[in-house]
Parts: structure tokens; sequence; C-alpha cells
């Protein structure tokens, strides 16, 4: 059975390797990849603003909330001087 099924995935692969793909998101219709990037990181700055205007946060503290909203996006890289 496990030779059967197998060549079943084989065979499979082989005929959908020669289907053209298309993925569509039903949300971001009409929206071009720049303008989703745009989107994002206009929406990312106005938490950091509203992180910066927040008097109740301690100076740490901003810094996490900001690094959080930063690696909610997917921005990641070195941001000390350490690295």
């Amino acid at each position: 059975m496990e030779h059967d099924e197998t060549f079943y995935k084989k065979l499979l692969i082989e005929a959908l390797l020669h289907q053209g793909v298309e993925v569509t998101f039903e949300n971001l219709a009409g929206d071009s990849p720049n303008e989703i990037v745009e989107k994002s990181c206009f929406q990312a700055l106005q938490k950091i603003w509203a992180v910066l205007d927040d008097d109740s946060l301690q100076d740490f503290e901003c810094i996490e909330q900001i690094f959080s909203i930063l690696e909610g996006i997917g921005a990641r890289g070195c941001l000390r001087n350490d690295c």
C-alpha cells in the first residue's frame, strides 16, 4: 500500500508541476505590493507615535514596545551598537 501511495504522490507532483499557479488574497485586491508595504509601515509609525505620546510609560517600556511593533511587521536586524 505504501508503494502505491508514493507512486500516487509522484504522479500528482508531476501533474501539478505543469499547471499554472495563481495566488490571490481577497482582502488585498487592487493593492500593489508597494501599497501594502506602505500601509503596514504607516500603521507601525502610528503605533510608535502612540507609544511615544504615552506619558505613563518609562523610557525602557517605550523601547520595548517599539521593538515589539517593529518585530510585528517583520522588521528585523541589528538595532544595537554591539552587533
